[in-house]
């Protein structure tokens, strides 16, 4: 599956989502920057964080910027990790993609402070963000990564 249908399902579920199914908000465009990883160099990353992130801030309530800023960021630090998870195995998007999404959540507390955004900023707010993580951003991952995957599908032991 190319590219280009992997950026359909996502903005379609973006679109989706939201109005069907309004407490499962993964961090939508995270599959399709981490498989940017892979077949991209970092500029051209960056570039798709930075557009993702400003589609996203087109639908969001927060400041202009903020989503961008957190995917461009997001994917500057978790660039380097193509080189510990092997492109062919289809486990290998959703624990990125996972990764990617604890990593945005986890950076979205100081850059909402930094715009005055009520925090709360406790051990059970870090614990539903992981619960989150868990429990829709790596299924929604490997649900996407299932469908990009090339090669059949057969189950390793």
């Amino acid at each position: 599956m190319s590219r280009a249908t992997l950026f359909s399902v996502s903005l379609a579920s973006f679109l989706l989502f939201p109005r069907y199914f309004p407490e499962w908000r993964p961090v939508y465009f995270a599959p399709l920057v981490v498989t940017t990883f892979y077949s991209h160099p970092k500029e051209r990353v960056l570039l798709w964080a930075m557009l993702s992130g400003l589609l996203c801030d087109m639908g969001s309530t927060c400041f202009m910027g903020i989503q961008a800023f957190l995917y461009v960021s997001t994917a500057l630090i978790l660039y380097k990790t193509q080189k510990f998870f092997i492109k062919e195995r289809w486990i290998s998007l959703p624990l990125i993609s996972a990764l990617f999404a604890l990593t945005f959540y986890l950076l979205s507390y100081p850059v909402l402070a930094f715009f005055n955004h009520p925090l709360c900023l406790c051990g059970t707010a870090l614990l539903a963000d992981l619960q989150h993580v868990i429990l829709v951003d790596l299924p929604y991952g490997a649900f996407l990564s299932l469908l990009t995957h090339k090669t059949p599908f057969t189950p390793q032991i």
